[in-house]
């Protein structure tokens, strides 16, 4: 398991876009200022969303750091400069994860500093509010008992605030199962479960409880439901204020008709107008200001059917973007190389939109550098997708942060970092999750394939598909994050070994630059160990994904992916670069064959035969965990830019590289005491106390 705490030393770095920003129109900063304070408003339900107790320290800190003389505090609390790094780091490993989680791990972030340092910190503060909050939560904030130290429900070992503390995994899947029973499967993206007495409360996030026709009481199996709207209402009513406030300064029709959907979607929390949105947003093609925002990504629930709220507001990078148009040109070419058959593909690929941007705001629990959306199977399936990269996003690897690896081997992540990575991000998000055919059987019992066709998997007829009522999540469950992210890395490995890939990108010395994309998705597999061995489970989608990777690279034999134990109680991870494509390739396909036809036709058992199989932690695995454990370098952090309105112009701010940056941009990002926050909190903290 990765530190509970932040270490002092973690890197910080600025999404710098300043560059982007300056070549932008008056009505294009005035665009992404309302948008981006839309998605910073809707960013405070991520923290109601990652436990009970985040919403209050994000409170906590938001009133501490407001101190005045914040300086004479420390001094009256008795704080070291080492107390101060220690508290300053916490409050950026909250602010930078929306709550006290790790967004890359899932596992909890605990005050280095002692506890009685911060209840003398909170006397000094003098402040009722303060002390009210910090009574209320600090035991809990400082509980690294077996059952807090990890997301997941609270039978299975962890913490969870997507459900009420009385909901257990029986629950939550009996709930599923009433949801696809009535067809009303989206309903999951921007809901939360709770358990009212003898009754379950499906709680739709919107501004208001305005009646849509899906609202009203249930039986199922002999439990009642009832589906409700208004959950999270006070800051939906804020991001409607603030897309309200974009429309004057939309680019084109297309950019006013998705605005308008989204505010239809967040004002009664019917996931039919997020989808028309979504449709409207694949339509704006190729805009200087690239925007999105709902409920998207399911990483945080347990279940991986929920999604947390997520905003960006982002400028496009015309130079680099013309490499992604070239890619997206050569797609159907490119498609024509991946393993499967032509019945687990779809008949016409939809070109996306695909750009490079610079990142505004990302107001979610965590920034990623690729992206692939919207994530409504049927809108990919029939009508099309984008990708964007993000380009200011993208880590800076350092020698001293490259453990376990030659020095060769250093050198040469190093020299070919940037321009492989991008590669890698292009095919995993246009040619891994933009790729793939599911096989389905109408409501009028006709299928959208040939049933007599081979799957290539098995080497037999295809025998499973998916039912109309059925969908990927709702299907694989649990699994199906990790299993998607692994079949996109999967595919990016794959097509690295087909220099045209490069050659629209520019890139000369192919052969150096593929090593490079092997070598470093094994050795990510490794040092993303971030597995909960005391819940069994993993805490990443990617990490596990990429573990999965390297597994079936060792698996491939003939000693093409070597671990060496050293002398010096380390290891390093070691490639034959020669063997790539004797070896390692037949070993890839053979693994992404599998991957993709058996989610494409639903087959859930195989499927899951095969995730269970290479996600296990074996001895070598634990092994080398507890090296890694032992020598783990801190994650660098994120400090992202804002927007303010000085006179009549909206004006790009940005901050130092450090925790002391990350903490005043989230007091300049939210200057105001969050009153009707601290109510939603205090109300929900109370009734779900444990």
């Amino acid at each position: 398991m990765a530190s509970r705490f932040i270490h002092i030393e973690s890197p910080v770095q600025l999404l710098d876009c300043l560059k982007a920003w300056n070549k932008l129109t008056l009505k294009e900063k005035f665009y992404a200022h309302y948008y981006s304070k839309a998605c910073w408003e809707g960013s405070k339900i991520c923290y109601f969303q990652k436990s009970y107790e985040s919403p209050g320290i994000f409170l906590l800190l938001q009133e501490i750091f407001s101190v005045p003389n914040i300086s004479q505090k420390y001094e009256e609390a008795g704080f070291t400069e080492l107390d101060i790094k220690q508290f300053k780091a916490y409050a950026a490993g909250i602010y930078t994860n929306c709550g006290n989680y790790l967004s890359f791990g899932d596992t909890k972030i605990v005050p280095e500093i002692s506890q009685e340092k911060l209840d003398a910190l909170v006397s000094s503060v003098n402040s009722d509010r303060v002390a009210y909050i910090w009574n209320l939560i600090k035991n809990v904030v400082y509980d690294y008992s077996p059952s807090r130290r990890q997301l997941g429900f609270p039978d299975k070992g962890g913490v969870t605030s997507y459900y009420s503390s009385n909901i257990t995994s029986q629950d939550a899947e009996l709930a599923k199962n009433f949801l696809q029973s009535v067809n009303l499967v989206d309903l999951h993206f921007n809901s939360r479960l709770w358990k009212v007495g003898d009754q379950y409360e499906i709680r739709v996030a919107s501004k208001s409880q305005h009646w849509f026709e899906n609202l009203g009481e249930y039986t199922y199996e002999s439990k009642r439901f009832k589906i409700v709207n208004g959950d999270f209402s006070v800051f939906l009513a804020r991001v409607v204020d603030n897309l309200a406030d974009t429309l004057p300064y939309c680019a084109n029709v297309t950019q006013e008709k998705m605005i308008s959907e989204y505010i239809k979607h967040f004002n009664t929390g019917n996931i039919v107008d997020h989808k028309n949105a979504q449709r409207e947003w694949i339509k704006d093609k190729g805009p200087v200001v690239e925007t999105n925002i709902g409920f998207i990504e399911t990483y945080v629930d347990p279940l991986q059917i929920r999604a947390e709220f997520e905003g960006f507001v982002s400028f496009v990078d015309k130079e680099t973007s013309e490499k992604f148009h070239n890619l997206v040109n050569n797609a159907d070419s490119i498609i024509a190389k991946l393993p499967w058959s032509n019945v687990f593909e779809k008949e016409k690929f939809q070109a996306p939109d695909f750009t490079s941007l610079e990142v505004l705001a990302f107001a979610t629990s965590g920034v990623p550098i690729g992206i692939n959306l919207p994530n409504y199977d049927e809108i990919i399936t029939n009508e099309g997708f984008k990708n964007v990269n993000l380009g200011n996003a993208y880590p800076k690897p350092k020698a001293k942060n490259l453990q376990f690896l030659t020095p060769e081997d250093v050198q040469l992540i190093i020299d070919c970092y940037f321009n492989s990575e991008t590669i890698a991000v292009a095919t995993h998000e246009l040619l891994g999750h933009g790729t793939g055919k599911f096989l389905i059987k109408g409501k009028d019992n006709t299928f959208n394939f040939d049933t007599n066709a081979i799957n290539p998997a098995t080497g037999a007829v295809i025998d499973s598909f998916y039912s109309h009522e059925e969908s990927w999540k709702s299907k694989f469950g649990e699994i199906s994050s990790a299993y998607e992210e692994c079949r996109a890395e999967t595919v990016a490995v794959y097509l690295s070994c087909f220099p045209e890939v490069y050659q629209i990108f520019g890139v000369e010395d192919f052969i150096r630059h593929r090593n490079m994309t092997w070598l470093y998705m094994a050795y990510q597999g490794v040092k993303g160990l971030l597995y909960c061995p005391e819940s069994n489970k993993w805490g990443q989608a990617h990490c596990c994904a990429r573990y999965m990777i390297f597994r079936v690279m060792l698996e491939a034999g003939d000693d093409f992916l070597k671990v060496e134990f050293t002398d010096d109680g380390l290891f390093l991870v070691k490639m034959d670069y020669n063997k790539i494509e004797s070896v390692g390739m037949a070993a890839i396909s053979r693994f992404l064959t599998k991957l993709h036809c058996f989610k494409f036709s639903g087959d859930v058992v195989r499927g899951k035969e095969v995730f269970d199989k290479y996600s296990a932690i074996d001895e070598l695995a634990n092994r080398l965990r507890q090296i890694i454990v032992a020598n783990q370098k801190p994650r660098a952090l994120d400090v992202q830019c804002n927007v303010n309105l000085e006179g009549n112009e909206p004006v790009l701010v940005g901050y130092e590289e450090s925790f002391d940056g990350i903490i005043d941009s989230f007091k300049e990002r939210f200057p105001v005491y969050d009153e009707e926050m601290f109510a939603c909190w205090d109300s929900e903290f109370s009734s779900n106390k444990s």
